[in-house]
Formats: structure tokens, sequence, C-alpha cells
């Protein structure tokens, strides 16, 4: 499964870019496997996960769209069927950090896999999140804005450790030439 997208905000790309290193990662199949069943939902943990890999396999792309839609509006619309791509609503996106415009980028991929699956559905019913947290877009998304926040705290932590071996290394250097 291949994201991408031509908007030029920032957020959404690097939401996008932890977005795909989750879909692509162990973590995505730990995740859905640990669950026994999701609701709205008589597809297997094991099926969702099937249709997963093979969106994965097939190499599908999904456009991420920014547009202005209103503020009252969604914060996401999706066009199945008549292109691959969804459009998130820029008004939302300057109030949500990384971590949940990924999670919401992850929820609507998840709708993009249950589209393309044909023979199981996953979705959640109407657009109301209230008693839906284990329907699997909700869940995924939640799991997924959970991991992108330990990845950004741990990316956030090596570049630390890397200016520190850095400045370290300079310090040595500068010792050594006295």
């Amino acid at each position: 499964m291949i994201l991408w997208t031509k908007s030029k905000n920032k957020k959404v790309l690097k939401a996008m870019e932890y977005a795909q290193r989750y879909l692509n990662s162990e973590d995505l199949k730990s995740d859905i496997l640990s669950v026994k069943e999701f609701s709205h939902t008589t597809a297997t943990p094991k099926e969702i996960l099937e249709a997963f890999l093979d969106a994965r396999a097939r190499g599908v792309k999904v456009e991420i769209r920014v547009s202005h839609f209103g503020i009252w509006k969604k914060r996401v619309l999706g066009s199945f069927g008549s292109g691959n791509y969804f459009k998130l609503n820029s008004y939302p996106l300057a109030f949500r950090v990384v971590a949940e415009v990924m999670g919401t980028i992850v929820h609507e991929t998840g709708h993009w896999v249950d589209w393309l699956a044909k023979l199981i559905r996953f979705g959640h019913g109407d657009n109301s999140s209230s008693g839906k947290k284990m329907a699997f877009p909700y869940f995924i998304g939640y799991a997924a804005t959970r991991w992108c926040e330990r990845e950004i705290l741990r990316d956030e932590a090596a570049l630390k450790n890397k200016q520190v071996a850095e400045l370290t290394a300079q310090i040595i250097k500068e010792r050594m030439a006295a």
C-alpha cells in the first residue's frame, strides 16, 4: 500500500510518513491480531489482516488530498470507487497534532482496504464514533495514533542522542587538537 499526496502541508506530510511506516510494520499485524473480535463485522481479525496484506502486496496507491470544506463539516470525505483518494479537511488539521492526523489517515486507509476486500466488510456503520471503539476503523485509528506518539518520542530521542554524540565527538576532537 502506498500513500501519496500533492499537499505541501508539513503536518500532513509527517503524518503520512508515519502512517506509511505503521501500515508496513509488524506492529500493524500484532495490533490487529491482538483483538479477539471487532464490532460491526463478522470478519475475523485474521481475515482483516489478510485484506491489508493483500492490498499491500498489490501496491494499492491511495492519495491524500487536503481541501477546505467548511469549519463545521466533517474532517474527512472519502471517494470509494470513483478514485483512490480521500480528502482531509484543512480546517481541523490546524488544531490536531501529527499523531492524531496519522490516526485519521490510517482509519481512512482501513475504509479503503474494507472497500477493496469485496467479500468481507469491516466498517463502522454510520459516522458516529459513539460506542464503536472496537469497530475496526476506529480501533486501528486509535492504535495507530498511540503507535505514532511512541515513534515520535523515539525519533526525538534518537535525534537528541545523535546531537549529543556529535557534540561529544567535536569536544573530544578539539581537546585532542589542543
